[in-house]
């Protein structure tokens, strides 16, 4: 049976169920979808802090879930006289300092007025909007309800045969080169929509601001312009210590644009012409392992995606993280299907190289081992790990010993302190089970927020018609970037109390579990290829939800430069990347610098 099928009356339900369940888990893991209810603090609901000398009032409010440790999970917005106060304070700020600022956890609302006066006494309205349903024990009621709708749709179709795509489907996919380029016009045409003052990775937090043209780089520009300077051959002591130096592909491929056209611009440009490129070279190859239908519908689902424009219009090393992603993925279905130890070695030798780019050797190097060892290729799995670890061993070698650069800084040893923690674990018991507790909430929030909400919201909607439709499996190469995100996620997320430079733990840094994209993708395309003859009414409902997936992607890609409609883009980019700066810096950057891509010049207000 499938989901054609208009006499399983369960089955319909069952499914109704299941996206019943994903919107509750999209509201309460990725953002908010339910309207929200408002409510104005009465006198008597307000309490002087108890800290001598504190500017904070207490309410108790519990109806919708606040801020937990590392996790920056309220969505509560506070208004004194209708004028939005600051959230997300610390607790510090709020009691000592005072002036508007404002902090929800534990079931409470710290908070300060404008001007430090007594709300009981000042006359002013307090009023609070919070989305309603909004908790992690009813997200995680859902996330079982969703589990459990998956399992019993597939077990209720298990003995079927799994059918094919419709003739009618296939003629739709006989212009392949037309939808490679319209896709790959649409890529670069998001790419360019976030250069200038429009990237997404410098707006969500403290822009550097570019005196000559005006445009908006991140704080950190300093770090990646160094590495233009050590290609350019520029003195020593311009690059010395630069702490990206192991990432030096970037600044390799893109230096003739640099050259010509400076670091920011030429960068910028270099980084628009890789991205596209490497884009269609991805999607000719792809068709390869998966047949052109489930290849355009790659096309088009990734031309809008997040996590390309994110990085792509700055002259940066992560840049190179989306093209990287796709072509290693194409190194691991070609492991996946050969049978030759030479033509292992030279994609894993390809595949090292591009470890050059970006620290993507955490995920690919044992995924591509597991891909290989799953088929009981022991040898092939040795001969791959050797070839992917030499070009990076060979870089490292070189800058150690060749150029006396240290290769530790507080950027490569972040991972190194989290591991370190573990030989503390059983000093404080009760803290880390602290910890543990909050990481199921954690997890879900991070996988909506590192795939850019609407890309994991697809997958899981995927999964769960799956189950009645195309009845496609994971592969290696998929169960193999998920299973190391998820364990990379454990490794960080359940040790131990640490300080050091960089927490690895928690929601704010979502964006370092990006290489799992290709995974979801690959499923969802190999769905849509495997997809069996439907029903007119079936056909346009899977249309009209891929197309809404489509508009939401479109509205934070583009978000930046058509004024952020509903707060979308702004939302989605800081659940990737959470810096702690205020969000209200998103908004005021564009508004003070214009919304201008590469090309336009500033004008003053």
């Amino acid at each position: 049976m499938s989901l054609v099928s208009a006499s399983v009356p369960s089955r319909a339900v069952l499914t109704a169920l299941g996206l019943g369940s994903l919107v509750l888990m999209v509201h309460t893991f990725g953002i908010p979808l339910l309207p929200n209810a408002g409510h104005t603090l009465s006198v008597a609901e307000i309490q002087p802090d108890a800290t001598p000398g504190s500017h904070a009032f207490v309410a108790a409010f519990s109806a919708s879930a606040g801020d937990a440790p590392n996790d920056r999970r309220s969505h509560l917005e506070f208004f004194e006289d209708g004028t939005p106060l600051v959230g997300h304070a610390e607790m510090a700020t709020v009691v000592n300092y005072g002036h508007g600022n404002y902090t929800h956890r534990d079931g409470r609302l710290f908070f300060s007025t404008s001007d430090n006066s007594d709300p009981r006494k000042n006359g002013r309205d307090y009023d609070l909007y919070y989305p309603v349903l909004y908790s992690p024990p009813l997200g995680y009621a859902a996330a079982f309800v969703f589990g459990l709708v998956v399992m019993l749709l597939g077990r209720s179709t298990a003995a079927a045969s799994s059918p094919g795509p419709s003739p009618a489907a296939a003629k739709s996919v006989s212009r392949f080169g037309l939808h490679v380029a319209g896709a790959s016009a649409l890529l670069l045409l998001g790419l360019y929509c976030s250069t200038g003052t429009l990237s997404p990775y410098a707006n969500n937090g403290n822009a550097f601001v570019a005196t000559s043209y005006k445009f908006i780089y991140n704080p950190d520009h300093v770090h990646f312009r160094a590495l233009f300077q050590f290609i350019d051959g520029q003195p020593r002591p311009v690059w010395e210590g630069a702490i990206f130096l192991r990432r030096i592909l970037f600044p390799v491929l893109t230096y003739p644009f640099m050259k010509i056209w400076g670091f920011e611009i030429g960068g910028a440009i270099g980084s628009l012409v890789l991205n596209t490129a490497a884009f269609a070279v991805f999607l000719v190859l792809l068709r390869r392992f998966i047949g052109e239908r489930g290849t355009i519908f790659a096309a088009w689902l990734l031309a809008l995606y997040p996590g390309a424009t994110y990085w792509g219009g700055l002259p940066y090393v992560y840049s190179i993280i989306f093209p990287a992603c796709l072509l290693l993925t194409i190194g691991l279905l070609a492991l996946r299907t050969t049978d030759s130890l030479a033509r292992v070695a030279w994609i894993s030798l390809a595949m090292g190289v591009s470890y050059l780019g970006y620290d993507l050797i955490v995920f690919y190097l044992p995924v591509s081992l597991f891909v290989l060892l799953v088929r009981g290729r022991f040898g092939a799995a040795v001969v791959a790990a050797g070839c992917q670890i030499l070009p990076l061993a060979a870089w490292l070698f070189f800058l150690q010993h060749g150029l006396h650069q240290g290769l530790t800084n507080s950027n490569s040893a972040a991972f190194g302190v989290v591991l370190n923690s573990y030989r503390h674990l059983t000093t404080d018991l009760s803290g880390w089970w602290q910890i543990v507790q909050h990481s199921p909430a954690i997890a879900l929030n991070v996988f909506f927020g590192a795939n850019f909400l609407f890309l994991a919201a697809l997958f899981l909607f995927v999964l769960l018609v799956n189950a009645s439709t195309s009845r496609v499996r994971f592969t290696s190469v998929e169960v193999g970037l998920l299973g190391l995100a998820g364990a990379l996620f454990l490794f960080n997320n359940l040790a131990p109390d640490y300080v050091g430079p960089w927490q690895m733990r928690g929601t704010w840094i979502a964006r370092i579990y990006q290489p799992v994209f290709p995974a979801l993708v690959l499923f969802c395309a190999r769905w849509f290829a495997a997809l069996p003859p439907l029903s007119t009414r079936i056909r346009w409902s899977l249309g009209g939800v891929l197309i809404a997936f489509s508009v939401g992607n479109a509205l934070v890609v583009f978000g930046p430069i058509l004024n952020n409609p509903l707060a979308l883009s702004e939302n989605v980019f800081f659940a990737f990347v959470d810096s702690m700066a205020p969000h209200s810096l998103y908004e005021n950057n564009l508004r003070t610098l214009g919304r201008r891509p590469l090309g336009f010049r500033y004008e003053a207000p």
